[in-house]
């Protein structure tokens, strides 16, 4: 059974040849030194990135995939990048550009990569016409969303059709948040507490937003994974039940209760800690788990199948599940298992 890293970023190698040759990448600009960190500007936004990882070429990702003992991983966009406050012609370039880049490192290598495109969520139909043009003309298996779109959130009525086409298509679903878009940005301003609280609120204000919007009842069959373990989505969710039960503007477009919904969504692992995820696990059940390293942050899970194996309250059906089993259901892999099933692979 394979090991399969459904949430692991990049950093465009475009992007990086912009920088070398000093011009702007799609209306940002890349400063960087020969060492130390860069910082992208776009727009009114800023990402700055310290980690030497993002900027290596993807087959030298391999060795550390070795290293680390996983089989695949699915590449994503780093959300940081994301463009949706820009205007739309620029964005719409900016990712037929990334996607076109992923699809060309999964061709080189795929066995060991899959991919998540990247949308111009500021033009609905752009969206559904790229989602389209990724999935079935790039070969890639869904796409990467942040928590809100340029502080639209997810049950919002123009962002409906994107969903209602990924429900179509079977496209998987990344939600994440970025660290310089959350919600209070501006009264976490130090110990990095943007990531360590505001990251993982994002994800549980988009998740409630698909709940308690309708959203979830008016397309079932979403695969949406949420990042980080669900955020505080899992530990919150009687809170969301006792409000149901109470307040009728948090139950009026939603047709059950919130924790009804857990098991809606996919969710990694990346929690750092043993009771979190056995929490989670006893939640939603451990066949909506996913491995997630969240590479190369420095926020990521370092080794998720040692983890893993290790954790004593998993069944080794269980383990099975997280590593790789439920992502093969949900069509990662699948390129993997068919070279090694040939006569040649075999040989």
């Amino acid at each position: 059974m394979p090991v399969i890293d459904v949430h692991a970023h990049i950093f465009p190698q475009s992007g990086i040849r912009a920088w070398r040759e000093g011009r702007e990448w799609f209306g940002a600009t890349v400063e960087k030194g020969e060492t130390g960190p860069a910082t992208i500007r776009s727009g009114k936004y800023e990402a700055k990135y310290s980690r030497t990882e993002f900027w290596i070429p993807y087959r030298e990702r391999i060795a550390y995939l070795d290293d680390k003992g996983i089989d695949v991983q699915v590449l994503s966009l780093n959300p940081q990048l994301i463009r949706d406050h820009l205007e739309p012609k620029s964005t719409i370039d900016f990712c037929k550009s990334v996607n076109d880049e992923l699809s060309e490192a999964v061709a080189e290598s795929p066995d060991r990569f899959e991919a998540l495109a990247t949308l111009p969520l500021q033009d609905t139909d752009a969206s559904v016409r790229e989602l389209d043009r990724a999935m079935n003309e790039l070969g890639l298996k869904g796409f990467l969303v942040a928590s809100h779109v340029d502080g639209r959130r997810w049950d919002d009525p123009a962002l409906f059709p994107v969903l209602e086409e990924a429900e179509r298509t079977g496209a998987f679903i990344l939600l994440h948040p970025f660290n310089n878009r959350v919600a209070g940005y501006g009264l976490m301003p130090g110990y990095h507490l943007i990531n360590l609280i505001g990251n993982p609120m994002e994800t549980t204000v988009a998740a409630a937003s698909l709940v308690l919007g309708g959203v979830m009842d008016r397309l079932p069959n979403l695969r949406i994974c949420l990042s980080h373990a669900g955020g505080y989505l899992p530990f919150a969710a009687g809170r969301f039940d006792h409000a149901y039960g109470m307040r009728k503007d948090v139950s009026a477009k939603a047709a059950r209760l919130p924790t009804d919904y857990l098991r809606s969504f996919y969710y990694d692992c990346i929690s750092h800690s043993d009771v979190g995820l056995k929490f989670v696990v006893e939640q939603v059940g451990a066949d909506r788990l996913l491995v997630g390293t969240d590479f190369p942050a420095d926020m990521g899970l370092d080794e998720p199948a040692k983890w893993i194996d290790g954790l004593p309250f998993l069944t080794d059906e269980q383990r099975r599940m997280i590593k790789g089993e439920t992502a093969e259901r949900l069509g990662f892999g699948q390129r993997r298992r068919a070279m090694a099933a040939t006569p040649a692979a075999a040989g």
